[in-house]
């Protein structure tokens, strides 16, 4: 799988084709790999990768480069960015290093502006990404029609999550070892009380931004690129989007210079 250029394979995307391959074959996806090198994501997921997987691999690594930073533009656009927060999101290192590695950030985030009944199939493929902004519309789906309002939203997504457990297993439980993936930002539990304050705050004044926000805060798993959900809920926020910027590249140089 050489390319003739510096073009990076990423890391994330070999394990993904893998994955996708085995799904499209009939097999498991979630046997391919070992403990942190598996891909842990529903199976639609790997409908919505299939068509970058079903190309020679580097034009589908290529392709996949592009359309992910359309879709992350897309969704900084619908978040309300300005032209300069847009160019700053996509030199982020958040957007980087989902770029680099060739992860599916792009698609998660995409379900942030859509509908819930639509959006939860995205934001959902991460849980660490898309977990406090389930629970902001299932709160916002009880306020406007109660419990029936709530099955109408989630039941989709509920019902398609059942069936892959029944297709492929309780492979959720995979996740459970994720804290200790030498990749895991590491902030867990200690800035745990801020997420949920932000979780309460987003309830509180039904601000969907600040449940984006809260996620990577209070997820034990999470990396440097899916902190792409918090940049984005940040847009309004002009002076805070500029700190939490320049922090996200500060965790990726400063251990650099203490080598």
């Amino acid at each position: 799988m050489n390319f003739p250029y510096a073009f990076p394979a990423g890391g994330d995307w070999l394990i993904f084709w893998q994955a996708t391959q085995a799904f499209l074959h009939g097999g498991n996806p979630y046997l391919v790999g070992s403990e942190f090198y598996r891909v842990y994501v529903p199976f639609w997921t790997y409908i919505f990768l299939a068509p970058f997987a079903l190309l020679p691999f580097w034009v589908g690594r290529f392709l996949l480069f592009i359309v992910s930073i359309i879709a992350f533009a897309v969704t900084a656009v619908k978040m309300g960015a300005s032209k300069f927060q847009l160019v700053m999101f996509l030199i982020s290192s958040s957007v980087f290093g989902g770029l680099y590695t060739g992860n599916i950030d792009f698609l998660v985030t995409l379900g942030f502006w859509m509908p819930p009944q639509i959006g939860l199939f995205f934001v959902m493929m991460k849980p660490q990404i898309g977990a406090c902004i389930a629970i902001y519309w299932m709160y916002m789906a009880w306020r406007e029609g109660g419990v029936k309002e709530i099955v109408r939203v989630f039941a989709p997504v509920t019902g398609a999550y059942l069936l892959s457990f029944v297709f492929y297993g309780f492979w959720l439980k995979q996740l459970f070892n994720m804290p200790n993936n030498p990749w895991n930002f590491g902030i867990f539990p200690y800035v745990v009380p801020v997420g949920l304050f932000l979780l309460y705050k987003a309830l509180q004044q039904q601000d969907k931004r600040l449940a984006g926000m809260s996620s990577p805060l209070i997820a034990p798993y999470v990396t440097t690129y899916n902190f792409a959900i918090m940049l984005l809920s940040l847009f309004n926020r002009p002076a805070l989007f500029l700190a939490a910027w320049v922090v996200l590249w500060l965790k990726i140089f400063i251990p650099v210079w203490l080598r």
